[in-house]
């Protein structure tokens, strides 16, 4: 059974405690969060798709912003990014909401 895709309107942000530590020039990263008992490894595309989330929104930004690093068409990365974004949100590393964090803490 296929997956629907999740919104592309989503806004992202990296879930609070979460900490990172980067090594070997952004080619690893180890995510540590109260919230999980191992550190998350992320190397290759993950450790950039991380360091990427610093910049970007929503879960289209991310999808334009890797489209132009691997220099792809958007509809291309899109299921990859879309499995990233969920796997961090099920592991809790990662906050998605239809209002920017920033937005609501401030309501």
């Amino acid at each position: 059974m296929d997956r629907k895709s999740p919104p592309t309107n989503i806004f992202l942000q990296k879930a609070d405690g979460v900490a990172s530590v980067v090594s070997d020039e952004y080619q690893r990263i180890a995510i540590l969060s109260p919230s999980i008992d191992q550190p998350v490894i992320l190397s290759g595309t993950g450790a950039v798709l991380w360091d990427i989330l610093d910049d970007v929104s929503t879960t289209q930004e991310l999808i334009e912003r890797v489209a132009e690093i691997y220099s792809a068409d958007p509809s291309e990365v899109r299921t990859d990014v879309d499995r990233f974004v969920e796997s961090l949100i099920d592991q809790r590393l990662l906050v998605a909401g239809t209002v920017p964090r920033r937005q609501q803490e401030a309501r």
